[in-house]
C-alpha cells in the first residue's frame, strides 16, 4: 500500500510515467511571450519594434516578486505608520503645535500625501495574475 502511495505521489502510475505536456493556461494567458521570435514566410526574425515594445513593458510594468516592489511596500507602510500614530498624537497632544513644529507636520503629511498618490500609480502599473476563471 505504501510503494502504490509513493507510485502515485511520484507521478508513475500503472508503470508508465506522466508525459510532460505543456500548460495551455500558461501558453494562452503568457504576456509577452519572448522565447518564440516572430516567424514570417518561414523564417524566423526578430524586429527591433517588437523589442523595443518589450523593453519598454519591463520598463512601465512593476514585478510584484521584485526586490523594488518590496522596498516601496516598506515605504507604503513607513507613511502608514506616520498617518496612523502621527496624526492621532497631534490631535490629543496640543503643545506638539507649538515652537513652529506646525510646519515640520504639514510637510510630513504632504510628503505622506505624495506617497500615496505615486503608490496609486506604482498600483496601477503593477502586474498582476490573471484567475483561471476570469476571460
Amino acid at each position: 500500500m505504501l510503494q502504490l502511495i509513493r507510485n502515485w505521489a511520484s507521478g508513475v502510475r500503472h508503470g508508465t510515467e506522466s508525459q510532460n505536456r505543456p500548460d495551455s493556461f500558461l501558453a494562452r494567458y503568457t504576456i509577452g511571450n519572448s522565447n518564440q521570435p516572430d516567424v514570417e514566410d518561414g523564417k524566423t526574425q526578430e524586429t527591433a519594434k517588437s523589442s523595443a515594445d518589450h523593453a519598454l513593458r519591463r520598463m512601465l510594468v512593476v514585478d510584484p516578486s521584485s526586490d523594488i516592489y518590496y522596498r516601496w511596500l516598506f515605504v507604503i507602510s513607513i507613511a502608514v505608520l506616520y498617518n496612523v500614530l502621527m496624526i492621532i498624537a497631534r490631535s490629543v497632544f496640543w503643545k506638539l503645535h507649538e515652537g513652529g513644529l506646525l510646519v515640520i507636520w504639514l510637510c510630513f503629511d504632504y510628503l505622506c500625501d505624495f506617497i500615496y498618490l505615486l503608490d496609486m500609480v506604482v498600483q496601477f502599473r503593477t502586474e498582476t495574475e490573471v484567475d483561471p476563471g476570469m476571460r
